[in-house]
């Protein structure tokens, strides 16, 4: 099987708030404190300490030697800041951003922080800036967010050397800038940041302001892994997969993917399509494959979904089921899959000749084609061949609306849909005559439209007077051939029955995909 998609090239990481997450372990700052070391704390902030008030409530933050308690840690924050200490102030706000012990509030927040900024704290600099690049009690201003980000930075404060870092790589408030987000990162990195030393990985593995280097990447990542960063661990476990940096090692592979997997979706990807090829050190397992496809898929990524297609479509690792399948394959379109988008398009062509169908079958080849599949573009002529003006104008409004604002657009139901995986559909159910008194013989009648497979049709006829069924309903078998697709079966209308509104409904069900039609009619 060939390789889907190599992994997410977008990082998922973000700016970072001044609080210790990220950062490298202090062992001093993180050794837990004793009973009676609490106990003199307290005694130091209620006799008016502002700095042992801080420290008290940076315990309770953080639920060291105490329990972890938000409220207190507040509280403890509020006396030391009202007292003028800077480190105080800056927690206290961050508090109110975060919604810590208190009403997030992102006006009090800004206020708290600008006192510690005023007095040169790093961490409240940090948080200043934050806010000005997210507009958060404040109009949002790029600029002077990287005018309050490099004050932090140029103070040593890692999370705000990061922070910049990501300014110079979005452009944000400073020209973009790859050569100085590195500069920034390693000196971020250097100092044991998990996040600056996952991405400094990235800029080696991309060669973005730095030569590319698989050796180097592999190193950062695995620094930042070895922080349990998931999202280094993910990238490491694709190093070892790939042989990038590191001697090839599926073993290894597995071992990095299921330690991310937990909060990383992608690594749920990346461990399910190891699992479905195998490789040196770990054995080839379909079901193994599926249940981390299958987490990955409902977590959102859609090269996990169009595999996950793929498995219902083939039975591989589970029963045949062609409407899960073409669900996966729809899903994985609508975020943009190239490789789904080609399938979905193949599916609507088979479906059936109506004008629906052909629409989005050339609406998907068109999406497949922008997004670079070599294969689509051949199909989206084949199928613009055979389509009117009227119908080729439509489809070309869908792709412009679906570009635009990545809309939801016509299709045919789920289960005709799902039908075309199975090789068919029901285009009609009907009466012939159609009845209008009762005693009277009618034929019941069915029109497939057979897109290829084989096997028996199974259908259950149901008739139903009022929403309530007459009889108990009848199941036949139909052995369509290769081209036929219309059968009818006679049906008497019960000469006890009563007038009323009649519903004839067709459940058809073929490799697994049904398909449910109605007739409706009136009976005197």
């Amino acid at each position: 099987m060939k390789r889907i998609a190599s992994f997410a090239i977008a990082c998922a990481l973000g700016l970072v708030l001044a609080a210790r997450g990220g950062a490298a372990p202090d062992p001093t700052a993180e050794k837990t404190p004793s009973p009676q070391d609490v106990a003199q704390l307290e005694r130091s902030a209620t006799a008016g300490d502002a700095a042992a008030a801080w420290r008290l409530g940076k315990l309770y933050e953080d639920g060291r030697g105490v329990p972890q308690h938000y409220g207190e840690a507040v509280r403890w924050y509020r006396m030391a800041a009202e007292k003028g200490n800077a480190d105080g102030q800056a927690s206290l706000g961050r508090m109110y951003s975060i919604g810590g012990g208190v009403a997030k509030d992102p006006a009090e927040a800004l206020k708290w922080a600008r006192l510690g900024a005023a007095q040169g704290n790093a961490r409240a600099e940090n948080n200043v800036g934050v806010a000005y690049k997210k507009g958060e009690g404040v109009p949002q201003d790029d600029a002077e967010a990287v005018t309050w980000l490099r004050k932090a930075a140029d103070h040593g404060l890692d999370k705000a050397q990061f922070n910049l870092a990501w300014m110079y790589i979005e452009g944000r408030g400073v020209r973009q800038d790859d050569a100085e987000a590195a500069r920034w990162l390693r000196r971020a990195a250097d100092k044991g940041f998990a996040d600056a030393q996952a991405r400094l990985g990235f800029q080696y593995a991309q060669g973005l302001g730095v030569k590319k280097d698989d050796v180097a990447a592999a190193e950062w990542f695995r620094k930042a892994a070895d922080r349990d960063h998931a999202w280094a661990e993910n990238w490491l476990g694709f190093f070892y997969a790939n042989g990038r940096g590191v001697a090839q090692d599926a073993a290894e592979a597995e071992r990095w993917y299921l330690k991310a997997a937990p909060t990383e979706p992608w690594a749920e990807y990346n461990v399910g399509w190891l699992y479905s090829v195998g490789g040196k050190g770990l054995e080839k397992d379909d079901a193994r494959a599926f249940e981390h496809l299958r987490k990955a898929a409902f977590l959102g990524v859609p090269p996990a979904q169009y595999m996950l297609g793929q498995f219902y479509e083939s039975g591989r690792a589970t029963g045949r089921d062609p409407v899960q399948a073409s669900r996966w394959y729809r899903e994985a379109a609508d975020r943009g899959f190239a490789d789904a988008q080609l399938r979905v398009g193949r599916l609507f062509r088979d479906v059936g000749g109506d004008s629906l169908s052909v629409v989005n079958a050339y609406l998907w080849f068109n999406l497949a084609a922008a997004a670079g599949n070599s294969d689509a573009e051949p199909l989206r002529k084949e199928v613009a061949a055979r389509m009117s003006g009227t119908q080729l104008a439509a489809a070309q409004n869908l792709t412009r609306d679906w570009k635009a604002k990545g809309a939801d657009v016509p299709v045919t139901s789920d289960v005709d849909f799902a039908a075309s995986v199975a090789g068919f559909n029901v285009q009609e159910v009907y009466f012939r005559p159609a009845p209008a008194h009762r005693g009277e013989e009618a034929w019941m009648g069915v029109h497939y439209a057979l897109a290829g497979g084989s096997g028996a049709i199974q259908e259950r006829w149901t008739l139903l007077c009022d929403g309530k069924e007459l009889f108990a309903p009848v199941e036949l078998r139909y052995d369509p051939d290769a081209k036929a697709g219309a059968r009818e079966v006679p049906l008497p209308i019960p000469a006890g029955a009563a007038p009323g509104d009649y519903t004839l409904r067709l459940r058809a069900t073929r490799n697994g995909a049904w398909i449910q039609r109605e007739f409706r009619f009136r009976v005197e």
